[in-house]
């Protein structure tokens, strides 16, 4: 009984000491969003150690208090923030990274990269935007078949220190050899490959594979770099297509988030 005394006694403290609870919790879902907290490290909230854009926090902080502690209410706020909206594109020099002027890019979590590669190789469905219940039994296929692919994604860091990520010798050798990987790259039932094969120009081709996979046009550079190799690579017409995508979908570009 004393010790279940204290844990509420505890309990209540924490949540009467609104300004502490709110700013820990606003910060580590921050930190959760962008891979760094407005208080770096996030476990070190302390007054030497200061939040790099304090007004942020404390509005926050306080909003979450004022609806309730919700955490989607907060999850939504820093979604649609101007600093979550960022390119990860830097024009001049570097920015601090507590300043969030840019995105930071972060590696891909197993579940997003997974859910990821489904959507890009499996036959696309057309689900309509406002049918709820057909968008839900459609993220649910793609995660069950996503799940096979989990284990195999090297995670991203211990908590928040997503800076630490290196991609392992047993996650490249997944993607560059296992059959699941190389059969989702073969031409069927009208995926991607299939799609792309359809198409006769090469400059068509390029264009449907980058904005599937990348969300972009290839560049001036690309398209010619892709010619080039395309005339000198000595393989089918599928084969050719599919170690495209591979190129693609195992890049840099695809595997963060940015």
């Amino acid at each position: 009984d004393e010790m279940v005394g204290a844990v509420a006694a505890f309990a209540r403290a924490a949540l009467d000491e609104q300004r502490f609870f709110s700013r820990a919790a606003v910060n580590r879902v921050w930190a959760w969003c962008f891979g760094r907290g407005l208080v770096h490290p996030v476990d070190q909230m302390h007054s030497g150690n200061p939040a790099s854009i304090p007004e942020v926090l404390d509005i926050l902080a306080a909003d979450f208090v004022t609806h309730g502690y919700d955490l989607r209410q907060l999850v939504g706020a820093i979604a649609l923030c101007r600093a979550y909206r960022a390119s990860s594109r830097i024009a001049g020099n570097e920015p601090p990274a507590g300043a969030f002027a840019a995105y930071p890019l972060k590696p891909l979590t197993p579940w997003q990269w997974s859910l990821s590669w489904i959507v890009v190789t499996e036959p696309p469905r057309v689900v309509p935007t406002d049918d709820h219940a057909a968008r839900r039994t459609a993220y649910l296929a793609a995660e069950k078949l996503a799940a096979e692919f989990v284990g195999r994604i090297d995670p991203v860091g211990d908590g928040f220190q997503r800076a630490l990520y290196q991609a392992t010798t047993v996650e490249a050798l997944y993607l560059a050899h296992h059959a699941s990987i190389q059969q989702r790259l073969v031409p069927r039932d009208e995926n991607l490959a299939a799609q792309i094969m359809q198409l006769p120009q090469l400059d068509e081709r390029a264009r449907l594979a980058w904005r599937t996979i990348l969300g972009r046009a290839p560049t001036s550079t690309e398209r010619q770099e892709l010619v080039a190799w395309w005339n000198a690579e000595q393989a089918s017409d599928a084969e050719r297509v599919g170690a495209l995508l591979w190129s693609l979908v195992t890049s840099a570009e695809f595997r963060f988030n940015h």
